[in-house]
């Protein structure tokens, strides 16, 4: 097995091994909400059937100190040390296949200095949100019916995914083989909620990532000739209340910038987490 010297030759940075994956796991859960993000990249690298990312572990002592990804995303979970360790490796491997780099801004700038990576890449800030059992907001009458997706209405699906992609990146859908393999993924194992009238799909949710502890929901999409009407918000809280039947909390990341669906989140009652508040986003 490969084995790197981390920073200031303090730790060795490695690939998993299978044995390894369930401290990797215990290790990333003891801080759930934090690393959901990580833990969703990591359990969609291992069921990809063409993987094209390196997970690394970083140890010291015998210990798991933190935990990487190398690869079309960057990203990673152990503080600053693990993301200088992190930009060593992506240093000396020349790689620079990364299309996206995911952490906390302080941690980012750690990982663009030792890496040395000079690219230029749009930079954003993300907000994480967490709406807690009992603080869903429930002023607002109704519900609205949701179910599963079907595999019959995976392209009417993947359709609506790249056209959300485009509204919320203001870029194209990137590597759109490996999203449309992930969402046909997604909908045959149930993860994928909608609300139809007809064959008309009127607001769809994606389940990404789950723990014991938490949910992590994503491409959340109202019909764009529904919005402002409170469709999207019905359904919304239709899926939090059926997913908090299981997991004490459902949490969602937005843009910074994007104004309105802040306005949106806290309606049903999702608030700010503070503690990963902001994390910042690059595209290259």
């Amino acid at each position: 097995m490969e084995i790197f010297p981390g920073v200031l030759n303090a730790g060795e940075l490695k690939p998993f091994t299978v044995e390894e994956l369930p401290p990797v796991f215990s290790y990333l859960a003891s801080e759930a909400v934090r690393n959901l993000i990580l833990i969703g990249f990591l359990r969609l690298g291992l069921t990809s059937q063409t993987p094209d990312e390196t997970f690394y572990g970083f140890w010291k002592n015998g210990n798991l100190q933190g935990v990487g990804l190398l690869g079309n995303v960057a990203a990673w979970a152990g503080g600053v040390e693990m993301a200088q360790v992190l930009g060593e490796r992506a240093r000396d491997s020349g790689s620079r296949q990364f299309k996206l780099l995911v952490g906390l801004e302080h941690e980012v700038e750690a990982f663009l200095k030792a890496s040395q990576d000079k690219r230029s890449g749009k930079t954003e800030t993300h907000l994480f949100y967490v709406l807690r059992r009992g603080e869903l907001n429930t002023d607002a009458a109704g519900q609205i019916s949701l179910r599963p997706a079907r595999p019959e209405e995976y392209e009417e699906l993947f359709r609506i995914h790249t056209d959300l992609y485009l509204e919320l990146a203001a870029q194209p859908l990137p590597q759109p083989i490996t999203s449309a393999q992930r969402l046909l993924r997604r909908i045959e194992d149930g993860r994928v909620w909608i609300a139809c009238e007809g064959d008309k799909i009127l607001f769809k949710a994606d389940v990404a990532v789950e723990t014991d502890d938490a949910v992590l929901i994503e491409a959340v999409w109202t019909h764009p000739d529904l919005r402002g009407h409170g469709i999207g918000a019905k359904a919304l809280r239709t899926l939090c209340a059926h997913l908090l039947l299981t997991y004490p909390m459902v949490c969602l990341c937005f843009r910074k910038d994007q104004s309105r669906l802040r306005a949106f989140y806290e309606g049903i009652g999702f608030k700010y987490h503070g503690d990963y508040g902001d994390y910042t986003l690059t595209r290259y």
